[in-house]
């Protein structure tokens, strides 16, 4: 994925500002995310983004 400016985001604006987190994940979990990233033509980060911004929101804490 060498240009990032193609790739969709994961809902957000593209500058909205951000924080770098650093979760540990079991491997098997990485290697899903990355397949799940690739298909959706996304970087791991968007996709990470994506599923968390949808748990929030299914738990209500972020509007739908």
């Amino acid at each position: 994925m060498s240009d990032n400016k193609s790739i969709p985001s994961a809902g957000r604006p593209a500058g909205e500002p951000k924080e770098q987190i650093n979760p540990r994940l079991p491997v098997e979990m990485v290697e899903a995310l990355k397949a799940l990233a690739e298909a959706n033509k996304r970087t791991i980060s968007a996709e990470v983004e994506a599923a968390v911004e949808a748990h929030l929101q299914r738990e209500s804490l972020l509007p739908a």
